[in-house]
């Protein structure tokens, strides 16, 4: 079920980036780092990545850590 979310999200942003050329950026919360080739994807295409996570997301431009 969870692998069926994460590639969900993963065609849902990419439709975002390509369909919608004035969205510049994108933020992405998630515990692990299951996201990492979306964000090089995002940021491939000249997309700004703001992570949010529980661990350092060293492939966004800015990442924050939650504490919860």
């Amino acid at each position: 079920q969870k692998n069926n979310l994460d590639i969900q999200l993963v065609i849902d942003a990419m439709e975002v980036a390509y369909a919608n050329p004035l969205i510049n950026g994108f933020c992405i919360v998630s515990g692990d780092s299951d996201y990492t080739p979306l964000v090089g994807r995002l940021k491939s295409m000249g997309k700004f990545v703001l992570g949010i996570s529980r661990s350092a997301a060293a492939s966004c431009d800015e990442w924050s850590r939650c504490m919860a």
